[in-house]
């Protein structure tokens, strides 16, 4: 923010002041990158919603460096950054108003998944493996930015701007992390940027001084630098070689396996759980729910709070639509993993959607099971 260079090429003014007749090469480009970073977070933010909280610290970093020295440039360059960031949004909405579905496509793209804002179980067990697996390996990341926080006060104003713009970019990314309480281990790397910004001054600031620390404090100090994250990398690492993920199990290797060999790549078929088989499999789905767990507005298995009755999902009108779609696109195969271990599978066991295991009773002979998922052929 201080440097001189920084502000000879972000200088003061508006959209038409007389330094941009002067350089109009150095603003185009200036305004070329804003349009490219919101064109990737519109796009980012079509994948997954969540990252359109990167549009926070550049909406930031342009009104904490323009708005207190000329407010027409920071507004010029906000909107430049805004048409980049809808400019995909468009493109997709155009694309499915011409095929007549942009309204499902608003509906199941972004107004269904507001249902499972809050969790059904409880918060505290979610908040406890978070932040052992997540806060843990950025442990002296936080203490830093805390540090840096507390001289907000002590700071001139350069410096204070720097750390208002890092708190506020953190904090945003902490209510991105929370909504929902889900607080899967994943979301936290979007603390990681704001963290490290915040931080790095005082850390780099240690590291400068790192020789003249007492041994004692030197050890402590790279230990919490290294340690907490070669720990997290190495079990992740270990799970893996031990085949502790879904995609690993014998049961999915082997379900996945049988319906590759005993179908066409344009067969259809249905998976009673998870999406890792299907997926596997390489084979399409006879209903529009790639995971069946849209149909009870794609809560998490695993967040299901003990005693609730999930037979009331059988009565929804995703379930009626996931019936209707049995119906009209019979699968060749329905593989139902409700009786194993698979992500949590087993608290929505078969029996209690009536509708869907009468159907599989009338039309659909069982020919295979192993540890739990059972695979059943039409007739």
């Amino acid at each position: 923010w201080g440097d001189t260079r920084f502000r000879s090429v972000y200088h003061p003014g508006g959209c038409t002041s007389k330094s941009d007749v002067q350089s109009p090469g150095r603003y185009t480009l200036h305004a070329c990158f804003m349009l490219v970073a919101g064109i990737f977070i519109g796009i980012a933010s079509l994948i997954k919603q969540q990252a359109i909280v990167a549009m926070l610290p550049l909406c930031l970093m342009i009104i904490v460096t323009r708005f207190r020295e000329k407010i027409g440039r920071g507004l010029c360059e906000l909107l430049v950054l805004f048409i980049g960031a809808v400019f995909p949004f468009v493109l997709v909405l155009l694309y499915f108003w011409k095929l007549n579905v942009m309204h499902d496509f608003i509906h199941w793209a972004f107004l269904y998944n507001m249902h499972y804002i809050v969790p059904e179980s409880s918060l505290l067990p979610i908040l406890i493996k978070a932040a052992l697996v997540a806060v843990l390996p950025t442990i002296i990341l936080w203490w830093y930015s805390l540090k840096r926080i507390g001289e907000l006060r002590s700071s001139d104003g350069d410096h204070r701007s720097v750390i208002v713009f890092g708190l506020l970019w953190l904090a945003a990314s902490i209510y991105a992390v929370a909504l929902g309480q889900r607080l899967y281990t994943h979301y936290f790397v979007q603390l990681i940027p704001p963290l490290v910004f915040v931080a790095a001054q005082p850390i780099a600031g240690r590291l400068s001084n790192l020789r003249r620390l007492h041994p004692i404090n030197r050890i402590v100090f790279l230990s919490f630098l290294i340690i907490p994250a070669v720990a997290v990398t190495m079990t992740v690492g270990i799970k893996g070689l031990r085949g502790g993920f879904d995609c690993q199990k014998p049961s999915v290797v082997w379900a996945s396996e049988f319906i590759d060999s005993q179908t066409k790549p344009g067969d259809r078929i249905f998976v009673w759980g998870d999406a890792v088989i299907q997926y596997l499999a390489d084979r399409q789905s006879s209903s529009r729910f790639m995971n069946a767990a849209f149909i009870f507005e794609n809560r998490d298995p695993c967040y299901l709070a003990p005693g609730v009755d999930v037979s009331k999902y059988a009565g929804t009108k995703e379930f009626g639509m996931l019936m209707s779609d049995l119906q009209s696109k019979s699968p060749m195969f329905i593989v139902d993993t409700s009786s194993s271990d698979i992500h949590c599978w087993q608290n929505y066991p078969l029996d209690k959607f009536v509708p869907l295991a009468d159907l599989i009773n009338k039309k659909y002979r069982n020919v295979g099971e192993y540890d739990g998922v059972r695979i059943w052929s039409r007739k």
